[in-house]
C-alpha cells in the first residue's frame, strides 16, 4: 500500500473515497434509491470499505453535498470580490440541484440531517456573501438582496424540481428558474 507522505493518508484510503463518491453521485442523478451495496459494487470496492468511509446514506450524501459546496468556493477562487462569479454561482448552484436532486431528500431523511443542511447552509451563505456585495456594488443586483435570500434559492428549486420528469426536464425547469429569479433580484435601470 502507498502512503502519501505530504497528507499522511494512505492513497488508496482517499482512492477508495473517491471510487465511492463518483459511484453514488452516479447512482443519485437518477434516483434517490442508491443501495449501498450496490455503490461499493461499482465502485470496485466491499462493503466494509463503504462503511468504514460513510457508515449510512446520509453520511455519503452530506459528502456530495459538501462536494458541492466545494465546488461553489471553486467558481468564486481569487475572484470574490469582483461581480463576475455572482452569476456563475447561482448557474453552478442550479446544476447542482439538477444533477442532484436526490441528494436533499436522502439528507433530510438522515439522522443528522437538519445538523448537515445548517453546515451546508451557512458553508453557502459564506460562498455568496462576498459576490453578492460586489455585484451589488456594481449595480447588477439589488441592494436589499442578501444572502438569505439567495439560500432560499435551493429550496424553490428543489420544490420544482420535484415534478420534473427526468435529468433534461429538470435543466430545463431549472433555467426557467434562474431566469424567473434574475427578473426578481435584478437591479432596476433608471429607478
Amino acid at each position: 500500500m502507498t502512503v502519501d507522505s505530504g497528507s499522511g493518508a494512505r492513497s488508496d484510503v482517499r482512492r477508495n473515497r473517491r471510487l465511492l463518491l463518483d459511484a453514488a453521485r452516479e447512482m443519485f442523478t437518477t434516483s434517490q434509491q442508491a443501495p449501498l451495496y450496490e455503490v461499493a459494487r461499482r465502485a470496485g470496492v466491499g462493503q466494509a470499505t463503504l462503511y468504514r468511509h460513510f457508515p449510512h446514506r446520509g453520511a455519503l450524501a452530506e459528502a456530495l453535498i459538501q462536494e458541492e459546496v466545494d465546488r461553489l468556493r471553486d467558481v468564486t477562487a481569487g475572484r470574490e470580490d469582483t461581480p463576475e462569479p455572482f452569476e456563475a454561482l447561482l448557474t453552478a448552484m442550479a446544476d447542482g440541484q439538477v444533477r442532484l436532486h436526490h441528494l436533499a431528500d436522502v439528507v433530510r431523511e438522515s439522522r443528522d440531517g437538519d445538523a448537515a443542511f445548517v453546515r451546508v447552509r451557512q458553508q453557502a451563505a459564506d460562498v455568496f456573501q462576498r459576490p453578492l456585495a460586489a455585484a451589488q456594488r456594481a449595480g447588477q443586483v439589488r441592494p436589499e438582496v442578501t444572502t438569505e435570500d439567495l439560500l432560499l434559492i435551493p429550496r424553490m428549486l428543489d420544490g420544482a424540481l420535484h415534478h420534473a420528469r427526468d435529468a433534461g426536464d429538470r435543466a430545463l425547469v431549472a433555467e426557467r428558474c434562474l431566469m424567473l429569479l434574475r427578473l426578481g433580484y435584478a437591479e432596476r435601470q433608471g429607478q
